[in-house]
């Protein structure tokens, strides 16, 4: 939508450019489902995804209440109009054109009015309500309502708005802002400066983002699926996005079969969203692992080899995408804790489970055995991986618990060496191919 609402969100003091650009009733991402990571417009590493969703969408049903002032479920144009100038729209903008138009874009039903499920997933994106909050969060460090800010005060404002700004990037967001010493700790900042700076920041172009990403966490499977092939055709949709949206397409429709809890109003679904979930986990899990068997099979590499390097990489991608992501977001101790945690988990207690039901079903059969649990350099393989967890702790010491780069090329030289280990103490009868015999012979020229 150009004009009219969305180009009245911007406040005097934005500059015209942004005028231009404010548009607060679409989405700001590509949207392909549960794989959005891999189909976002941002970088895979800058994906907030559902980790913003809670933050955003903290007050949302608090604000949908209080527009709805009959309480019949339901905002009219009148009642999104009152939203719009409370969000900081110029009033003489929120005509009722731009008004009905602006319920058109955000109604979902085709009925010209604005459903709670509709009003969610339009105000967590919502261009204009990122700019209210913008303002409020200004107002709250200015506490003498002298209408400036300090310098300390900028950085705590850019960390409020989800940012985590170093302080040469402060210093440099200063010196923008027309205050040529960024040592002055006593520089008063305006909000028309603060203002005009952000929304030419890439720091707005992330918060937009996120938004817009924790929008479409808002959506069901099969919504995302809709728009997916829907955008397309948009120029605007990196190539990327598109080669692996169609590329998982059949991938995106078999998660459709799952109840989805995500979108407003189907929150009691979660238990069968987190039961189904399990299912389908527990189904994908032994077909990759039949599956990459035979194409291991099939191109002569053991199964051994598979085990070590394509499963056991592709069982860790989830932990590296959600490590990666909450590290870009400042939060390191849980990117390291997020992987630490999940192997810890899968000893402690995906292996014991499985042992405790078969000694129950033993038992209760009259059976009096346990389960045995062996292999070929088993002792010796635990005794290297515990040395292999205390070198990582002696590593991450002498970094100064620190995720450096350095640290990253010992981690890497550390599983390279394992894997190497692991594989020189196979026994030769483990690195045999399975092999088969064809059936039928397929001539169907005559060749033979």
């Amino acid at each position: 939508m150009e004009g009219g609402v969305a180009a009245g969100a911007a406040t005097a003091e934005t500059p015209a450019s942004l005028d231009a650009n404010a548009n607060f009733l679409r989405p700001t991402t590509f949207r392909a489902s549960i794989l959005q990571l891999l189909t976002s417009k941002t970088d895979i590493t800058d994906t907030a995804g559902v980790a913003c969703v809670a933050r955003i969408k903290g007050d949302v049903n608090e604000v949908f209440d209080e527009l709805d002032k009959n309480g019949n479920g339901q905002i009219d144009p009148d009642e999104l109009k009152t939203l719009l100038i409370k969000l900081g729209t110029d009033p003489a903008m929120v005509t009722e054109e731009a008004v009905l138009k602006a319920v058109k874009e955000i109604d979902k039903t085709g009925q010209g009015i604005v459903v709670r499920q509709d009003f969610i997933v339009w105000y967590t994106k919502s261009e204009a309500r990122i700019k209210a909050q913008t303002r409020a969060l200004f107002d709250k460090f200015d506490v003498n309502s002298s209408g400036t800010i300090d310098k300390s005060e900028v950085g705590n404002l850019m960390k409020g708005l989800g940012n985590h700004p170093t302080e040469s990037e402060i210093n440099e967001a200063l010196i923008s802002m027309g205050h040529e010493n960024a040592d002055d700790h006593s520089a008063e900042v305006s909000f028309a400066e603060f203002e005009k700076w952000y929304y030419n920041s890439l720091f707005w172009q992330k918060q937009q983002d996120a938004a817009g990403e924790a929008a479409e966490s808002c959506q069901s499977f099969w919504d995302g699926v809709k728009e997916g092939c829907g955008e397309l055709s948009d120029p605007s949709v990196p190539f990327r996005a598109k080669f692996v949206f169609l590329f998982t397409l059949p991938l995106n429709l078999f998660f459709c079969l799952i109840p989805d809890c995500r979108p407003p109003g189907k929150e009691g679904w979660c238990y069968l969203s987190f039961f189904g979930s399990i299912a389908t986990i527990a189904l994908l899990a032994i077909n990759m692992v039949e599956l990459a068997t035979i194409f291991g099979d099939t191109l002569g590499i053991p199964t051994v080899v598979m085990g070590y390097t394509i499963l056991a990489a592709g069982t860790s991608v989830p932990d590296l995408l959600s490590s990666v992501i909450v590290a870009k977001q400042g939060q390191g101790d849980m990117a390291v804790s997020s992987s630490i945690g999940s192997n810890i988990f899968d000893v402690a207690f995906g292996l014991p489970v499985p042992w405790i039901v078969y000694g129950l079903v033993a038992a209760s059969s009259g059976c009096n055995c346990g389960v045995m649990v062996q292999a070929d350099g088993l002792a010796l393989n635990l005794v290297v991986l515990l040395c292999m967890v205390a070198a990582i702790v002696v590593t991450i010491y002498a970094h100064g618990w620190k995720m450096t780069r350095g640290l990253g090329g010992i981690m890497f030289l550390g599983y390279f060496a394992y894997v190497a280990f692991a594989l020189g103490m196979t026994p030769a009868k483990d690195w045999t191919v399975a092999s088969c015999t064809v059936p039928f012979k397929f001539d169907p020229f005559g060749l033979g």
